[in-house]
């Protein structure tokens, strides 16, 4: 699976499962490959304004929700919202 589809599925989990927490513990339907591309992911969504951070109660844990951004892009693409974008798409390759 590209890592594209990766963005858009990620996307979609957080939007679905009311949010995301950075923890060791496993997602299903995501592989130990793409769970290691999970944190510059979250960076590019924050950047690109898709997912806001939110405090919590323990500083190292940290939660991300969907913004309202977030929600009028997969509403606007179901599924291929990155790949509707090609160029940021390439500008998030060259940053991993």
């Amino acid at each position: 699976m590209s890592k594209i589809d990766f963005l858009d599925r990620f996307l979609n989990y957080i939007k679905d499962n009311n949010g995301y927490s950075i923890t060791k513990d496993e997602i299903k339907g995501f592989n130990k490959e793409e769970k290691d591309l999970m944190a510059p992911a979250i960076k590019k969504f924050v950047d690109d304004g898709y997912v806001y951070s939110v405090q919590s109660s323990s500083p190292s844990l940290k939660s991300y929700k969907i913004s309202f951004e977030g929600i009028i892009e997969i509403d606007s693409a179901p599924k291929f919202i990155f790949k509707r974008k090609p160029y940021k798409y390439k500008e998030f390759l060259k940053k991993l």
